[in-house]
């Protein structure tokens, strides 16, 4: 407490002295301000005449001008400082600095006036006025220059006075405060164009703001370069690149260029502005958007992109006083020594604009901002910097360094991916590749947060490069043109299939030099043995070739051409450059995400199913494609069907579409096509088709007549083959015969249900049982009447192989609603209970009843199988359950038979030494599966005392009966005692052994 006194009484009597003084003049309070700052700001101050002083009592050659205002009384009044600033805005001075010292408090209204006024006039401005509640500013700037200040007194004041301020000054240095508040006013002071705090405030405010928001970064540089946005999802500071880079923001410039290197995407503009952000004295920065550089650049053409650039990235509108202004500044900073550093001034993305001439225009640039303390920074793709800029520029006399910026570590990478939850071990290792590339990692992360797909693991790099190609025209610095890039990339392939057709001896996919492709490096490189040839790089290949196969498919579809025989033109160049898989799959990405004309994928995915060896670890990203575009699946997998669906990927289709089931907007697409397909029937072939099919086969047999030439084995497969072929024929023939039949004796009721079907030719069956795979384990309700229309035209084509089977156990297992099903199937098939319906209404009828499978319906399709078959021989069942268990053991109804006791004990008499000895199943295996269910239901301790025993003799056993022993228990385990499970347990550990041999 006593020390605050004692500075509260020094303050007190240090004011008290400098009240004291003349305010005007050499030997008064202006005299004392003009000498205290002259010694901290190094050069001298001339006073003012009296008269208008243009706002200021002394000026000094650098710039700085100040105003005392001695009061004894607090506050200094607000129209002695608006006074003063209206005479300062229209005085003609060269004036940086505007300094404010008074022996009373500046109120903040007036401080906020100070300070716009120093925002509109770019001038800095500094109050140094008097706190009754603080160390007063001007008692710090007098105690900066004490000894000026005492000899001043000396000759001014009395040998009292002069005690006291000798005193307080010291006191003052002693402060805790002091030493901060000194620091900030002699930087100030000694460098008042670099301390244009007003300026630098509003630029740190404005690149603050910018770097902290997307929309905000494109409005303003044309990109979202905002690091700070909370939004970012791949945001990671390096800081061992920003503790390299931040010496070049901050401290007295290093006179050199720093050239920051990297690959596109690496996060080479991100770094800096991470850079700047990170530092806590942030300098006076601009950013510079290439396409504002003429191809060469002078002196005067600096200050006229800087100048525009300052005041706008200070938030300012930018007129002629400010630029008049802002020219004097730099014409100033160019003469001054430079104690630290004024500007930071970034030229992003030189390889945006290829064709200038970038070494000249940066060396100039720097060359100019060494003269008035300023820092180059430069960002560039390294491929074009070492191609273009490099070799032009002049070491000898010309510093500057590099930088080089890294794609991610795997450590960052799977550090970034684990704060989302993603395990990059579930990932493609080429995907996994591509994202420690900083931008399509957050490329890959933008659509993960924008629901464009649900896992990283739908991911490829195909369209990783593809959303790169579309998100680079919303975001790039320069304006690029997606479908321009997507033509280039084309030609470029296009022109290696015609080198392929031709023969072309050396790579097809190296091409003459081109400046563009060379400053595109994500999707290009430089040959390296040959500087002067570039080629497509190794991921963006694929993509390329994909595009060229799209643009085939236009062609054809303006031409009226076949599309699948256009693909498969196309893609044996294609698979000369061992492409072939991935170029599908690439083109269908494409073509899926870019929402083209479904006709395209069709054909694509139609190719796709006869392709050899796809890659098994792109499954995901097809199957996402068929989720989100689930039309041309279904439309390629109708087609696929109906010609029988024996293609070597068609189980990649299949089980696409089943994992599109998951997705709601997908569902309502393939359920709507379900019903279509459950709706087709084959009708019978008409006369003129019958006779071709039988012309064609006399055919045949001509030309294996005229062929003498053929080996008698090649002759007897022909022979084989066709007699399959009559054979399918002659089957066909009675299909139809039958099928005409059946329409003929139809109801009219009947009539109604067929005008209601679609006819198609092809496999039926095939395509009705993928349609069941699609519906198992959905909600099968709304589709009961297209399923009472599949049941008809079942019955109507009267098929050999058809799929009731698989009908049946839709229905019957269908624990979603079967309940719901069951009554709207039944009010869907009453038409068919109509007395006039002919037997292929009944025999619809039939299999709908018994697909429904409750014992009321089972009862009623009883009676009708029996009416429809009564005049049909019957024969006795060849099963031999019932001979074993007459009634049926699942049904907790069904009494106890008189021959289970019998089956009991045989069961019991069963040798189990001679049980699962075999790969195919002894007459005692076969009786005990048999037997089983009947003997566990009535006799369960029969049951269970066997098969432990079997448990046991399987524990002594060796080598392969051992594994065929194993192999027969696996489903009765439950029936195993404590001391055989923990025994089967060790056996386990003695099986898995390497060195176990089962033979």
């Amino acid at each position: 407490m006593e020390a605050m006194t004692d500075i509260s009484d020094h303050r007190r009597s240090l004011k008290k002295i400098l009240i004291s003084l003349k305010p005007v003049g050499s030997n008064g309070f202006e005299g004392l301000i003009g000498i205290a700052l002259s010694e901290i700001a190094g050069v001298p101050f001339r006073l003012a005449s009296s008269g208008l002083q243009f706002g200021g009592d002394g000026t000094s050659d650098n710039g700085i001008c100040f105003e005392g205002k001695r009061y004894d009384k607090n506050p200094v009044p607000r129209r002695e400082i608006m006074s003063k600033i209206g005479e300062l805005s229209i005085g003609d001075t060269d004036t940086d600095l505007w300094v404010l010292c008074a022996t009373s408090d500046i109120r903040g209204q007036n401080a906020k006036a100070v300070s716009k006024f120093g925002k509109e006039s770019a001038i800095s401005t500094l109050i140094l006025d008097w706190s009754e509640n603080d160390l007063p500013l001007l008692a710090v700037a007098l105690a900066l220059a004490s000894e000026k200040v005492r000899n001043f007194l000396r000759n001014h004041t009395t040998p009292e006075s002069l005690t006291k301020a000798k005193d307080a000054l010291a006191a003052i240095e002693k402060d805790s405060a002091f030493e901060s508040r000194a620091e900030r006013i002699r930087a100030i002071l000694r460098d008042p164009t670099l301390g244009m705090d007003t300026a630098r405030q509003a630029n740190t405010k404005w690149l603050t703001e910018t770097f902290s928001s997307k929309q905000l970064a494109r409005e303003r540089f044309g990109q979202p370069l905002a690091p700070r946005d909370g939004t970012n999802k791949a945001v990671l500071l390096r800081d061992n690149l920003v503790a390299e880079l931040s010496p070049f923001l901050t401290g007295k410039p290093k006179g050199e260029l720093l050239c920051v290197l990297g690959g596109e995407g690496n996060g080479k503009s991100w770094l800096v502005a991470q850079s700047w952000l990170s530092v806590e004295e942030k300098p006076l920065m601009v950013v510079l958007n290439p396409n504002a550089f003429a191809d060469t650049v002078e002196q005067n053409d600096v200050q006229d992109l800087l100048i525009p650039a300052l005041i706008s990235q200070a938030g300012d509108q930018v007129h002629d006083l400010l630029k008049k202004k802002w020219s004097k500044i730099l014409d100033r900073w160019r003469n001054q020594p430079v104690e630290r550093l004024r500007l930071v001034v970034l030229i992003d993305g030189l390889n945006q604009r290829p064709g200038k001439d970038w070494a000249r225009i940066v060396e100039r640039f720097n060359a100019e901002l060494n003269q008035i303390g300023g820092q180059l920074i430069v960002t560039v793709r390294t491929q074009y910097y070492r191609d273009r800029v490099q070799p032009r520029l002049f070491p000898d006399y010309f510093n500057y360094k590099e930088m080089e910026i890294p794609e991610w570590t795997d450590h960052e990478r799977d550090g970034i991916l684990a704060d989302h939850g993603i395990v990059i071990a579930n990932l493609q290792s080429k995907v996994a590749d591509s994202l420690r590339n900083p931008r399509l990692l957050g490329i890959a992360l933008e659509l993960l947060e924008g629901a464009a797909i649900t896992r990283l693991e739908e991911l490829n790099v195909s369209r990783l490069l593809f959303e790169h190609i579309r998100m680079s025209e919303r975001d790039a610095l320069v304006q690029q043109s997606a479908s321009e890039f997507v033509l280039r990339l084309q030609r470029d392939a296009e022109e290696a299939i015609t080198r392929v057709n031709n023969s072309y001896g050396d790579d097809p996919t190296v091409f003459d030099y081109d400046l563009q492709a060379v400053a595109d490096g994500r999707f290009f490189r430089i040959v390296e043995d040959d500087k002067t040839s570039y080629t497509l790089d190794e991921d963006s290949l694929p993509l390329a070739l994909g595009f060229a196969v799209i643009g085939c498919l236009y062609r054809a579809s303006r031409t009226d051409h076949d599309l699948d025989e256009a693909v498969e033109e196309i893609i044996g160049p294609i698979a000369t450059l061992d492409r072939t898989a991935n170029v599908i799959l690439s083109a269908l990405t494409v073509t899926c995400i870019r929402n083209d004309d479904s006709k395209f994928a069709t054909a694509l995915i139609r190719v796709f199913a006869i392709l050899q060896n796809p890659d098994e670890a792109e499954f995901d990203s097809f199957a996402h494609l068929a989720r989100v575009r689930p039309a041309p699946f279904m439309e390629a997998v109708r087609d696929l069907c109906l010609s029988g669906g024996y293609q070597i990927n068609f189980d990649w289709i299949q089980s696409a579409l089943i994992q599109a089931r998951s997705n709601h907007n997908a569902w309502d697409k393939i359920f709507e096509d379900i019903k279509t397909w459950l709706s087709y029937y084959t009708p019978p072939a008409e006369v003129g088709a019958a006779q071709a099919i039988s012309e064609t086969l006399k055919n045949k047999e001509t030309e294996k007549e005229k062929d003498e030439q053929k080996s008698l084995g090649s002759a007897i497969r022909e022979y084989l083959q066709e007699q399959v072929e009559t054979r399918r024929e002659e089957e066909e023939k009675e299909r139809e015969q039958r099928t005409r039949k059946n329409i003929e004796a139809l109801s009219e009721a009947e009539k109604e249900i067929l005008s209601k079907l679609t006819e198609i030719d092809g496999d039926l069956n095939t395509l009705s049982r993928f349609a069941f795979i699609l519906l198992a384990g959905k909600p099968i309700e709304p589709a009961a009447h297209a399923l009472v229309q599949w049941s008809f035209a079942d019955a109507l084509n009267a098929d050999i192989r058809p799929p009731d089977q698989e009908f049946r156990h839709l229905i019957q297992f269908n624990q979603v609603d079967w309940s719901d099903t069951r009554v709207a199937l039944l009010k869907e098939i009453h038409v068919l209970r109509q007395n006039e319906i002919s037997v292929t209404g009944k025999w619809a009828l039939v299999n709908v009843l018994q697909a429904i499978g409750s014992p009321e319906e089972a009862r009623q399709a009883r009676i009708l199988v029996e009416k429809l078959t009564e005049d049909r021989p019957h024969f006795p069942s060849w099963r031999l359950v019932e001979d074993y268990c007459s009634t049926d053991p699942c049904d907790p109804r069904s009494e106890k038979p008189d021959n289970v006791q019998q089956t009991a004990q045989n069961h019991k008499d069963i040798d189990v030494s001679q049980i699962w000895v075999s790969r195919s199943q002894t007459s005692a295996g076969l009786f005990l599966t048999k037997a089983r269910s009947g003997v566990a239901r009535f006799e369960p301790q029969v049951a269970i005392a066997k098969h432990r025993e079997f448990a046991r003799d399987v524990m002594q056993r060796k080598g392969l009966h051992l594994l065929l022993g194993l192999l027969g228990l696996r489903e009765h385990n439950a029936l195993l005692s404590r001391r055989q499970g923990l025994a089967f347990a060790n056996l386990q550990e003695r099986i898995c052994n390497p060195k176990f041999e089962p033979v």
